[in-house]
């Protein structure tokens, strides 16, 4: 059973049929937990990936990653399709640890505390601001009808735009950490090193 959206002539709004209870809980927890629980399997793989190739690629694998999942999830339409976004979110973003020791390398004594206490001021305003773009965007041919009126695209894929803004400003961190970010871990990184050490075996010199 999944939630419906009912026209009420007398009110002349919208409103929500939900699903038993049972059902609406277990599916929040499953779309909650299932990035934590891939992000907790990965964290450890990526720290040693960035110990190798160096901090920046681990990165911007993650911003692509968060990319690709997040329109992924706009474009679902069952709940398997929203099982593998999330899983696949999780996946290629078990970078917090690479983040925080690029953030350690960056400064020194006379600022890491100040840094540090920075970090969750962009993680707060995404979690307050997030839930409002979604809301507001959500099903916008309903919603916006001179704007997005007749566009069978979003009418197909009623949150795909509120998945598309955030997807797009990934995109956008994506360009600014490639080509402005500086590498705190510089390894020479190349395609031929990264399986040479990655397999064990170095070329000779």
């Amino acid at each position: 059973m999944v939630t419906k959206r009912v026209w009420d002539s007398t009110l002349g709004s919208w409103y929500v049929v939900l699903p038993p209870l049972r059902y609406l809980f277990l599916t929040k927890w499953h779309q909650q937990s299932l990035f934590f629980a891939t992000q907790a399997l990965t964290v450890f793989h990526w720290a040693r990936v960035s110990d190798r190739v160096g901090r920046k690629p681990v990165i911007l694998v993650g911003l692509l990653g968060l990319t690709l999942s997040m329109y992924c999830f706009g474009l679902s339409r069952t709940f398997a399709g929203l099982v593998v976004s999330r899983c696949l979110s999780g996946a290629l973003n078990g970078n917090i640890g690479v983040i925080k020791s690029m953030m350690g390398e960056l400064t020194d004594a006379s600022n890491v505390a100040r840094a540090f206490a920075y970090q969750p001021i962009p993680w707060s305003f995404g979690a307050s601001i997030g839930p409002m773009i979604g809301g507001a965007l959500a099903h916008p041919v309903e919603r916006f009808p001179d704007l997005f009126g007749g566009n069978k695209f979003l009418e197909r894929y009623p949150y795909f735009l509120p998945c598309a803004i955030p997807a797009t400003f990934s995109v956008f961190a994506w360009i600014i950490v490639f080509f402005f970010l500086k590498e705190t871990n510089p390894t020479g990184f190349s395609s031929r090193a990264f399986f040479s050490k990655l397999f064990g075996c170095y070329p000779q010199q």
